[in-house]
């Protein structure tokens, strides 16, 4: 009977409301900032103490919402180099590059948002599911919104070499020009890789200190958490 009644009383209760409970937003807001801090995101240019986040339902919110973002920018970026119009470049379809070894959110990203899938096939022998950073030269073009970079893939928990993609998309867009970014889906790995080192197991940079780190994703309910994942 007793938890009848508590679970009744939760019914009443929408903690998702942050007009109505604003302390929810506030907690929101603190547990982005401690994720965007972890990961050494680069303090809010605007003088904000809070940085650029959102708290999501799952993994995939948090994949789709970041691939939304580079489709955004890239769309910007593409207009201004073809003197197209925005409603012009709506009509353009661009291009993501990304392992084979994605999860199945990116399935959803690239059916819902009209994006062409460029799969980077790793050598499953000699890299154990990582991705080679020499392989994405000959899949990145100028429509191309993002890399993505797996922390952690599904099958064995192998991380792609974050560190070498940030060089290989340099020297991309440096000869042609572009502004290919990469977004790290750090889904498994983004809660165990930032204590590795404390740890005493060397990682190399794998987040926002790379300056072509662009957005990362983790999920929390992977570590105990109730269904949440986070986008910084």
């Amino acid at each position: 009977p007793q938890e009848r009644e508590v679970a009744l009383l939760g019914l009443e209760i929408n903690l998702a409301d942050a007009s109505v409970y604003p302390a929810s937003a506030r907690l929101h807001d603190k547990t982005v900032n401690m994720i965007a801090k972890m990961w050494n995101a680069p303090p809010p240019e605007n003088g904000s103490h809070d940085y650029c986040g959102a708290g999501t339902v799952g993994s995939t919110e948090a994949c789709l919402l970041a691939g939304l973002a580079h489709k955004f920018r890239w769309r910007h970026w593409y207009a201004k180099q073809k003197g197209l119009t925005m409603e012009e470049v709506t009509g353009i379809k661009p291009n993501i590059v990304i392992s084979t070894c994605y999860q199945a959110a990116w399935e959803k990203f690239f059916r819902y948002f009209d994006v062409d899938p460029n799969f980077v096939t790793p050598n499953l022998l000699e890299r154990q599911s990582a991705i080679d950073a020499k392989q994405i030269a000959g899949a990145v073009d100028e429509k191309t919104i993002a890399v993505v970079g797996i922390l952690g893939n599904h099958y064995n928990g192998v991380y792609d070499p974050i560190w070498e993609l940030n060089d290989e998309v340099q020297k991309i867009n440096d000869v042609n020009g572009w502004q290919v970014g990469i977004h790290v889906d750090a889904a498994s790995g983004g809660f165990i890789a930032p204590f590795q080192e404390a740890a005493g197991c060397k990682v190399p940079p794998f987040d926002f200190r790379l300056p072509n780190v662009l957005s990362m994703s983790v999920s929390g309910h992977k570590f105990g958490e109730s269904g949440n994942s986070y986008l910084i």
